[in-house]
């Protein structure tokens, strides 16, 4: 996990988070407690371009 954290590379974050079965993304989402932003759209644009989620209807 401490790998993938460090990695700035949009493209290889966006497969490495793909890649994960679903047991092992459950086991990461159980290391996070909480995220706090002060903005709903740019952590969303975010997921979209790592292509881990679809397009935002606008």
């Amino acid at each position: 996990m401490r790998g993938l954290l460090a990695e700035r590379d949009a493209t290889r974050v966006g497969t490495a988070v793909s890649d994960l079965s679903t047991e092992l993304a459950a086991a990461v989402r159980g290391h996070f407690c909480s995220f706090g932003t002060c903005s709903i759209e740019e952590p969303m644009a975010d997921l979209v371009n790592l292509r881990l989620v679809g397009a935002i209807a606008e």
